[in-house]
């Protein structure tokens, strides 16, 4: 998912004239790396800075989350879709006032987008009862989708 957001990102910062943002392997790996249970309900991504050294990157980097969502739908190509249309709907509007991938962040060179399947939350899904009744089983999200950028 990084390089698709990349893809579309990136014509439109060169507009305003930013460099374009760059993939790193080693970024993605490192918030792969830092999913963890959150609770007894889900996963999320932890302290990435806990991870640098392992996957190459300097103890000095800057990393910071931009946005996250998620999504209910079961299939996999469908979240994909889902969640990467809502990306680009929002790549203007990040977490923190004043964050923009298409003409802000000029001070950033990569981003990262960690894409994955919640296995607690499909577990917990396993173990329910799906009817009419229970709201619950179908507001579950089963896809999670972090982004984040690093100097």
């Amino acid at each position: 998912m990084t390089l698709d957001l990349l893809d579309y990102v990136n014509p439109l910062r060169e507009k305003y004239g930013l460099k374009p943002l760059r993939a790193s392997g080693q970024l993605d790996e490192c918030l792969q790396k830092s999913l963890y249970q959150m609770d007894d309900y889900c996963q999320g991504i932890g302290n990435v800075y806990e991870h640098l050294s392992e996957v190459g990157l300097p103890n000095n980097s800057k990393i910071r989350q931009f946005t996250a969502n998620n999504s209910c739908v079961s299939d996999y190509d469908e979240a994909y879709t889902e969640l990467f249309t809502w990306l680009k709907n929002n790549a203007s509007f990040g977490l923190s006032y004043g964050d923009n991938l298409i003409n802000g962040l000029e001070d950033y060179t990569y981003l990262g987008v960690c894409f994955f399947h919640d296995d607690i939350v499909q577990e917990r899904k396993d173990h329910m009862w799906n009817d009419p009744d229970n709201d619950e089983y179908e507001s579950m999200p089963l896809y999670q989708c972090y982004v984040y950028v690093m100097k």
